[in-house]
Order: C-alpha cells, then sequence, then structure tokens
C-alpha cells in the first residue's frame, strides 16, 4: 500500500499525486479543490485531464492506480 503511494508521488510529483488522489480516489469536488489551489474550476480539470493521459501511457502509473483504486473499493 505505501510502496504504491510512494511510486505515485514519484512518478507524478507530490503536487499532481495529490490532487490526482483527492479527486479521482477520495472524491471531493473540483471546485472545493480549485479554490484551494487558488485556480478556476476548468483549470483544475484540465490538469486533472492532462493526469489521466499521463497515467494511462506509463504503465507503472497505471498498475499503482489500480492497486490504489483497489484498495479504495474494500
Amino acid at each position: 500500500f505505501r510502496s504504491s503511494y510512494h511510486l505515485l508521488f514519484k512518478l507524478l510529483g507530490k503536487e499532481d499525486a495529490e490532487l490526482f488522489l483527492r479527486y479521482c480516489i477520495y472524491g471531493e469536488k473540483a471546485a472545493t479543490i480549485a479554490a484551494e489551489m487558488n485556480v478556476s474550476e476548468q483549470a483544475l480539470r484540465m490538469r486533472i485531464s492532462r493526469l489521466k493521459k499521463k497515467i494511462l501511457m506509463n504503465k507503472d502509473l497505471f498498475a499503482c492506480l489500480v492497486f490504489l483504486c483497489l484498495l479504495g473499493l474494500r
């Protein structure tokens, strides 16, 4: 479990990993995250879209994401 988080942070960077986890794994609202980051909701959603594409193109990131999602479903 910890190794998956570590890998996600290593491959995405701290800020992007936290953003991805908050929005895609923990289900926080984009408006809430955008307000905290002082960016528009549209800019936040675009960044998340780019992160998703990056994850899909990297098999290590994708495997890490699948593992984290499975843990979240328990």
